[in-house]
């Protein structure tokens, strides 16, 4: 996170998926984590930051998965089945 967005907190590892497909092979990981710190995003991997509520996010995957990274949709919705009523976030 220091290198692509600036910042550098402690985040909780909550588990990994599987991505083997035409584009990926690759176990992908979902952690979370909290700040206040101003994020500053490196220009090179990034061209916007969006910021969303959870909630909001939930319902747009659901009704817009094609927004969204193919390899990350798992562990969207895993994270939201499995783990977002239980976070303080």
């Amino acid at each position: 996170m220091e290198e692509e967005l600036g910042i550098s907190i402690l985040c909780k590892y909550l588990f990994k998926y599987p991505v083997f497909d035409e584009f990926d092979k690759a176990f992908h990981a979902i952690f979370v984590g909290k700040t206040n710190q101003e994020v500053k995003p490196d220009e090179r991997e990034m061209t916007e930051i969006v910021w969303v509520r959870a909630d909001e996010l939930r319902r747009d995957i659901e009704a817009h998965p094609e927004k969204y990274t193919p390899s990350c949709l798992p562990g969207f919705r895993r994270f939201f089945e499995e783990f977002y009523d239980s976070l303080e976030l």
